[in-house]
């Protein structure tokens, strides 16, 4: 990674969980003038984005007229003046500047299928898991999507689900929830009181589970392992589960 983003002049900006190795990817975004960021630090994407913003002050984008009658998606060499808005401090030419046009695509985004998965998880583990099956733990994004979550886990005996999202807390206390996918979170179905973000015995809580409580299905901040302790795997183990998104192909 640290080779093909020096190679490119690409920084590499990282967000940790509590199970990554963070003196390694502290290492990653050293080497390449990027930024790392443990999640728990982070009390607003906002931060995040500013300092991208920051790093990235002196990125360009050319815009060019070519002439109409040649060929638009021909091979190009063009020359240019650089100059940042710091006074020219930056300021160069840069010429022989060699690329290839290309055609503008669209894509959007195309079905996925659901798969559930028993097991006596962490929510890291279940993560990683659907990462490696080429997709990401469900993001409920409407209550018809979570219907059909809640419809798998009933015929599998499910009770508690593992989910794609996790939390984070503002600087007033505030705790908000995130979707793996970066998509906004518009639809929430938190039970009464959550996300806590912390456990009874204060043991932290950054990730969403859909669970059922009094034959009620709702949302809650969990930690990642809930199988630590008798009355934990009491509680859990043999009937949680988690469920990937994995876009059809």
């Amino acid at each position: 990674v640290i080779s093909l983003a020096k190679e490119k002049g690409i920084p590499v900006y990282l967000i940790g969980t509590s199970e990554a190795d963070s003196s390694t990817l502290q290492n990653i975004a050293n080497e390449t003038n990027g930024y790392f960021w443990d999640m728990n630090s982070i009390s607003d994407m906002q931060e995040v984005m500013n300092r991208i913003r920051v790093n990235q002050d002196n990125v360009y984008c050319l815009e060019y007229d070519s002439d109409s009658s040649s060929n638009a998606y021909a091979d190009r060499v063009v020359s240019a003046l650089v100059a940042d808005s710091k006074n020219h401090q930056s300021g160069g030419i840069g010429d022989d500047l060699s690329f290839k046009p290309i055609k503008k695509k669209n894509y959007k985004k195309g079905a996925t299928r659901f798969v559930l998965h028993k097991g006596d998880v962490k929510w890291t583990e279940a993560n990683s898991a659907c990462m490696q099956d080429g997709g990401y733990l469900v993001t409920l994004t409407s209550k018809s999507k979570e219907k059909k979550v809640i419809n798998m886990a009933k015929k599998e005996g499910v009770k508690y689900v593992w989910i794609g999202g996790y939390t984070s807390q503002r600087e007033n206390g505030d705790v908000f929830a995130h979707w793996v996918t970066g998509e906004k979170v518009k639809y929430e179905n938190w039970l009464p009181g959550e996300p806590s973000r912390n456990d009874k015995d204060g043991e932290p809580e950054f990730y969403l589970m859909l669970w059922r409580l009094n034959d009620e299905w709702s949302w809650n901040d969990q930690r990642d392992d809930l199988f630590t302790t008798p009355t934990l795997r009491k509680t859990f183990s043999g009937k949680t589960g988690y469920v990937c998104e994995i876009n059809r192909h």
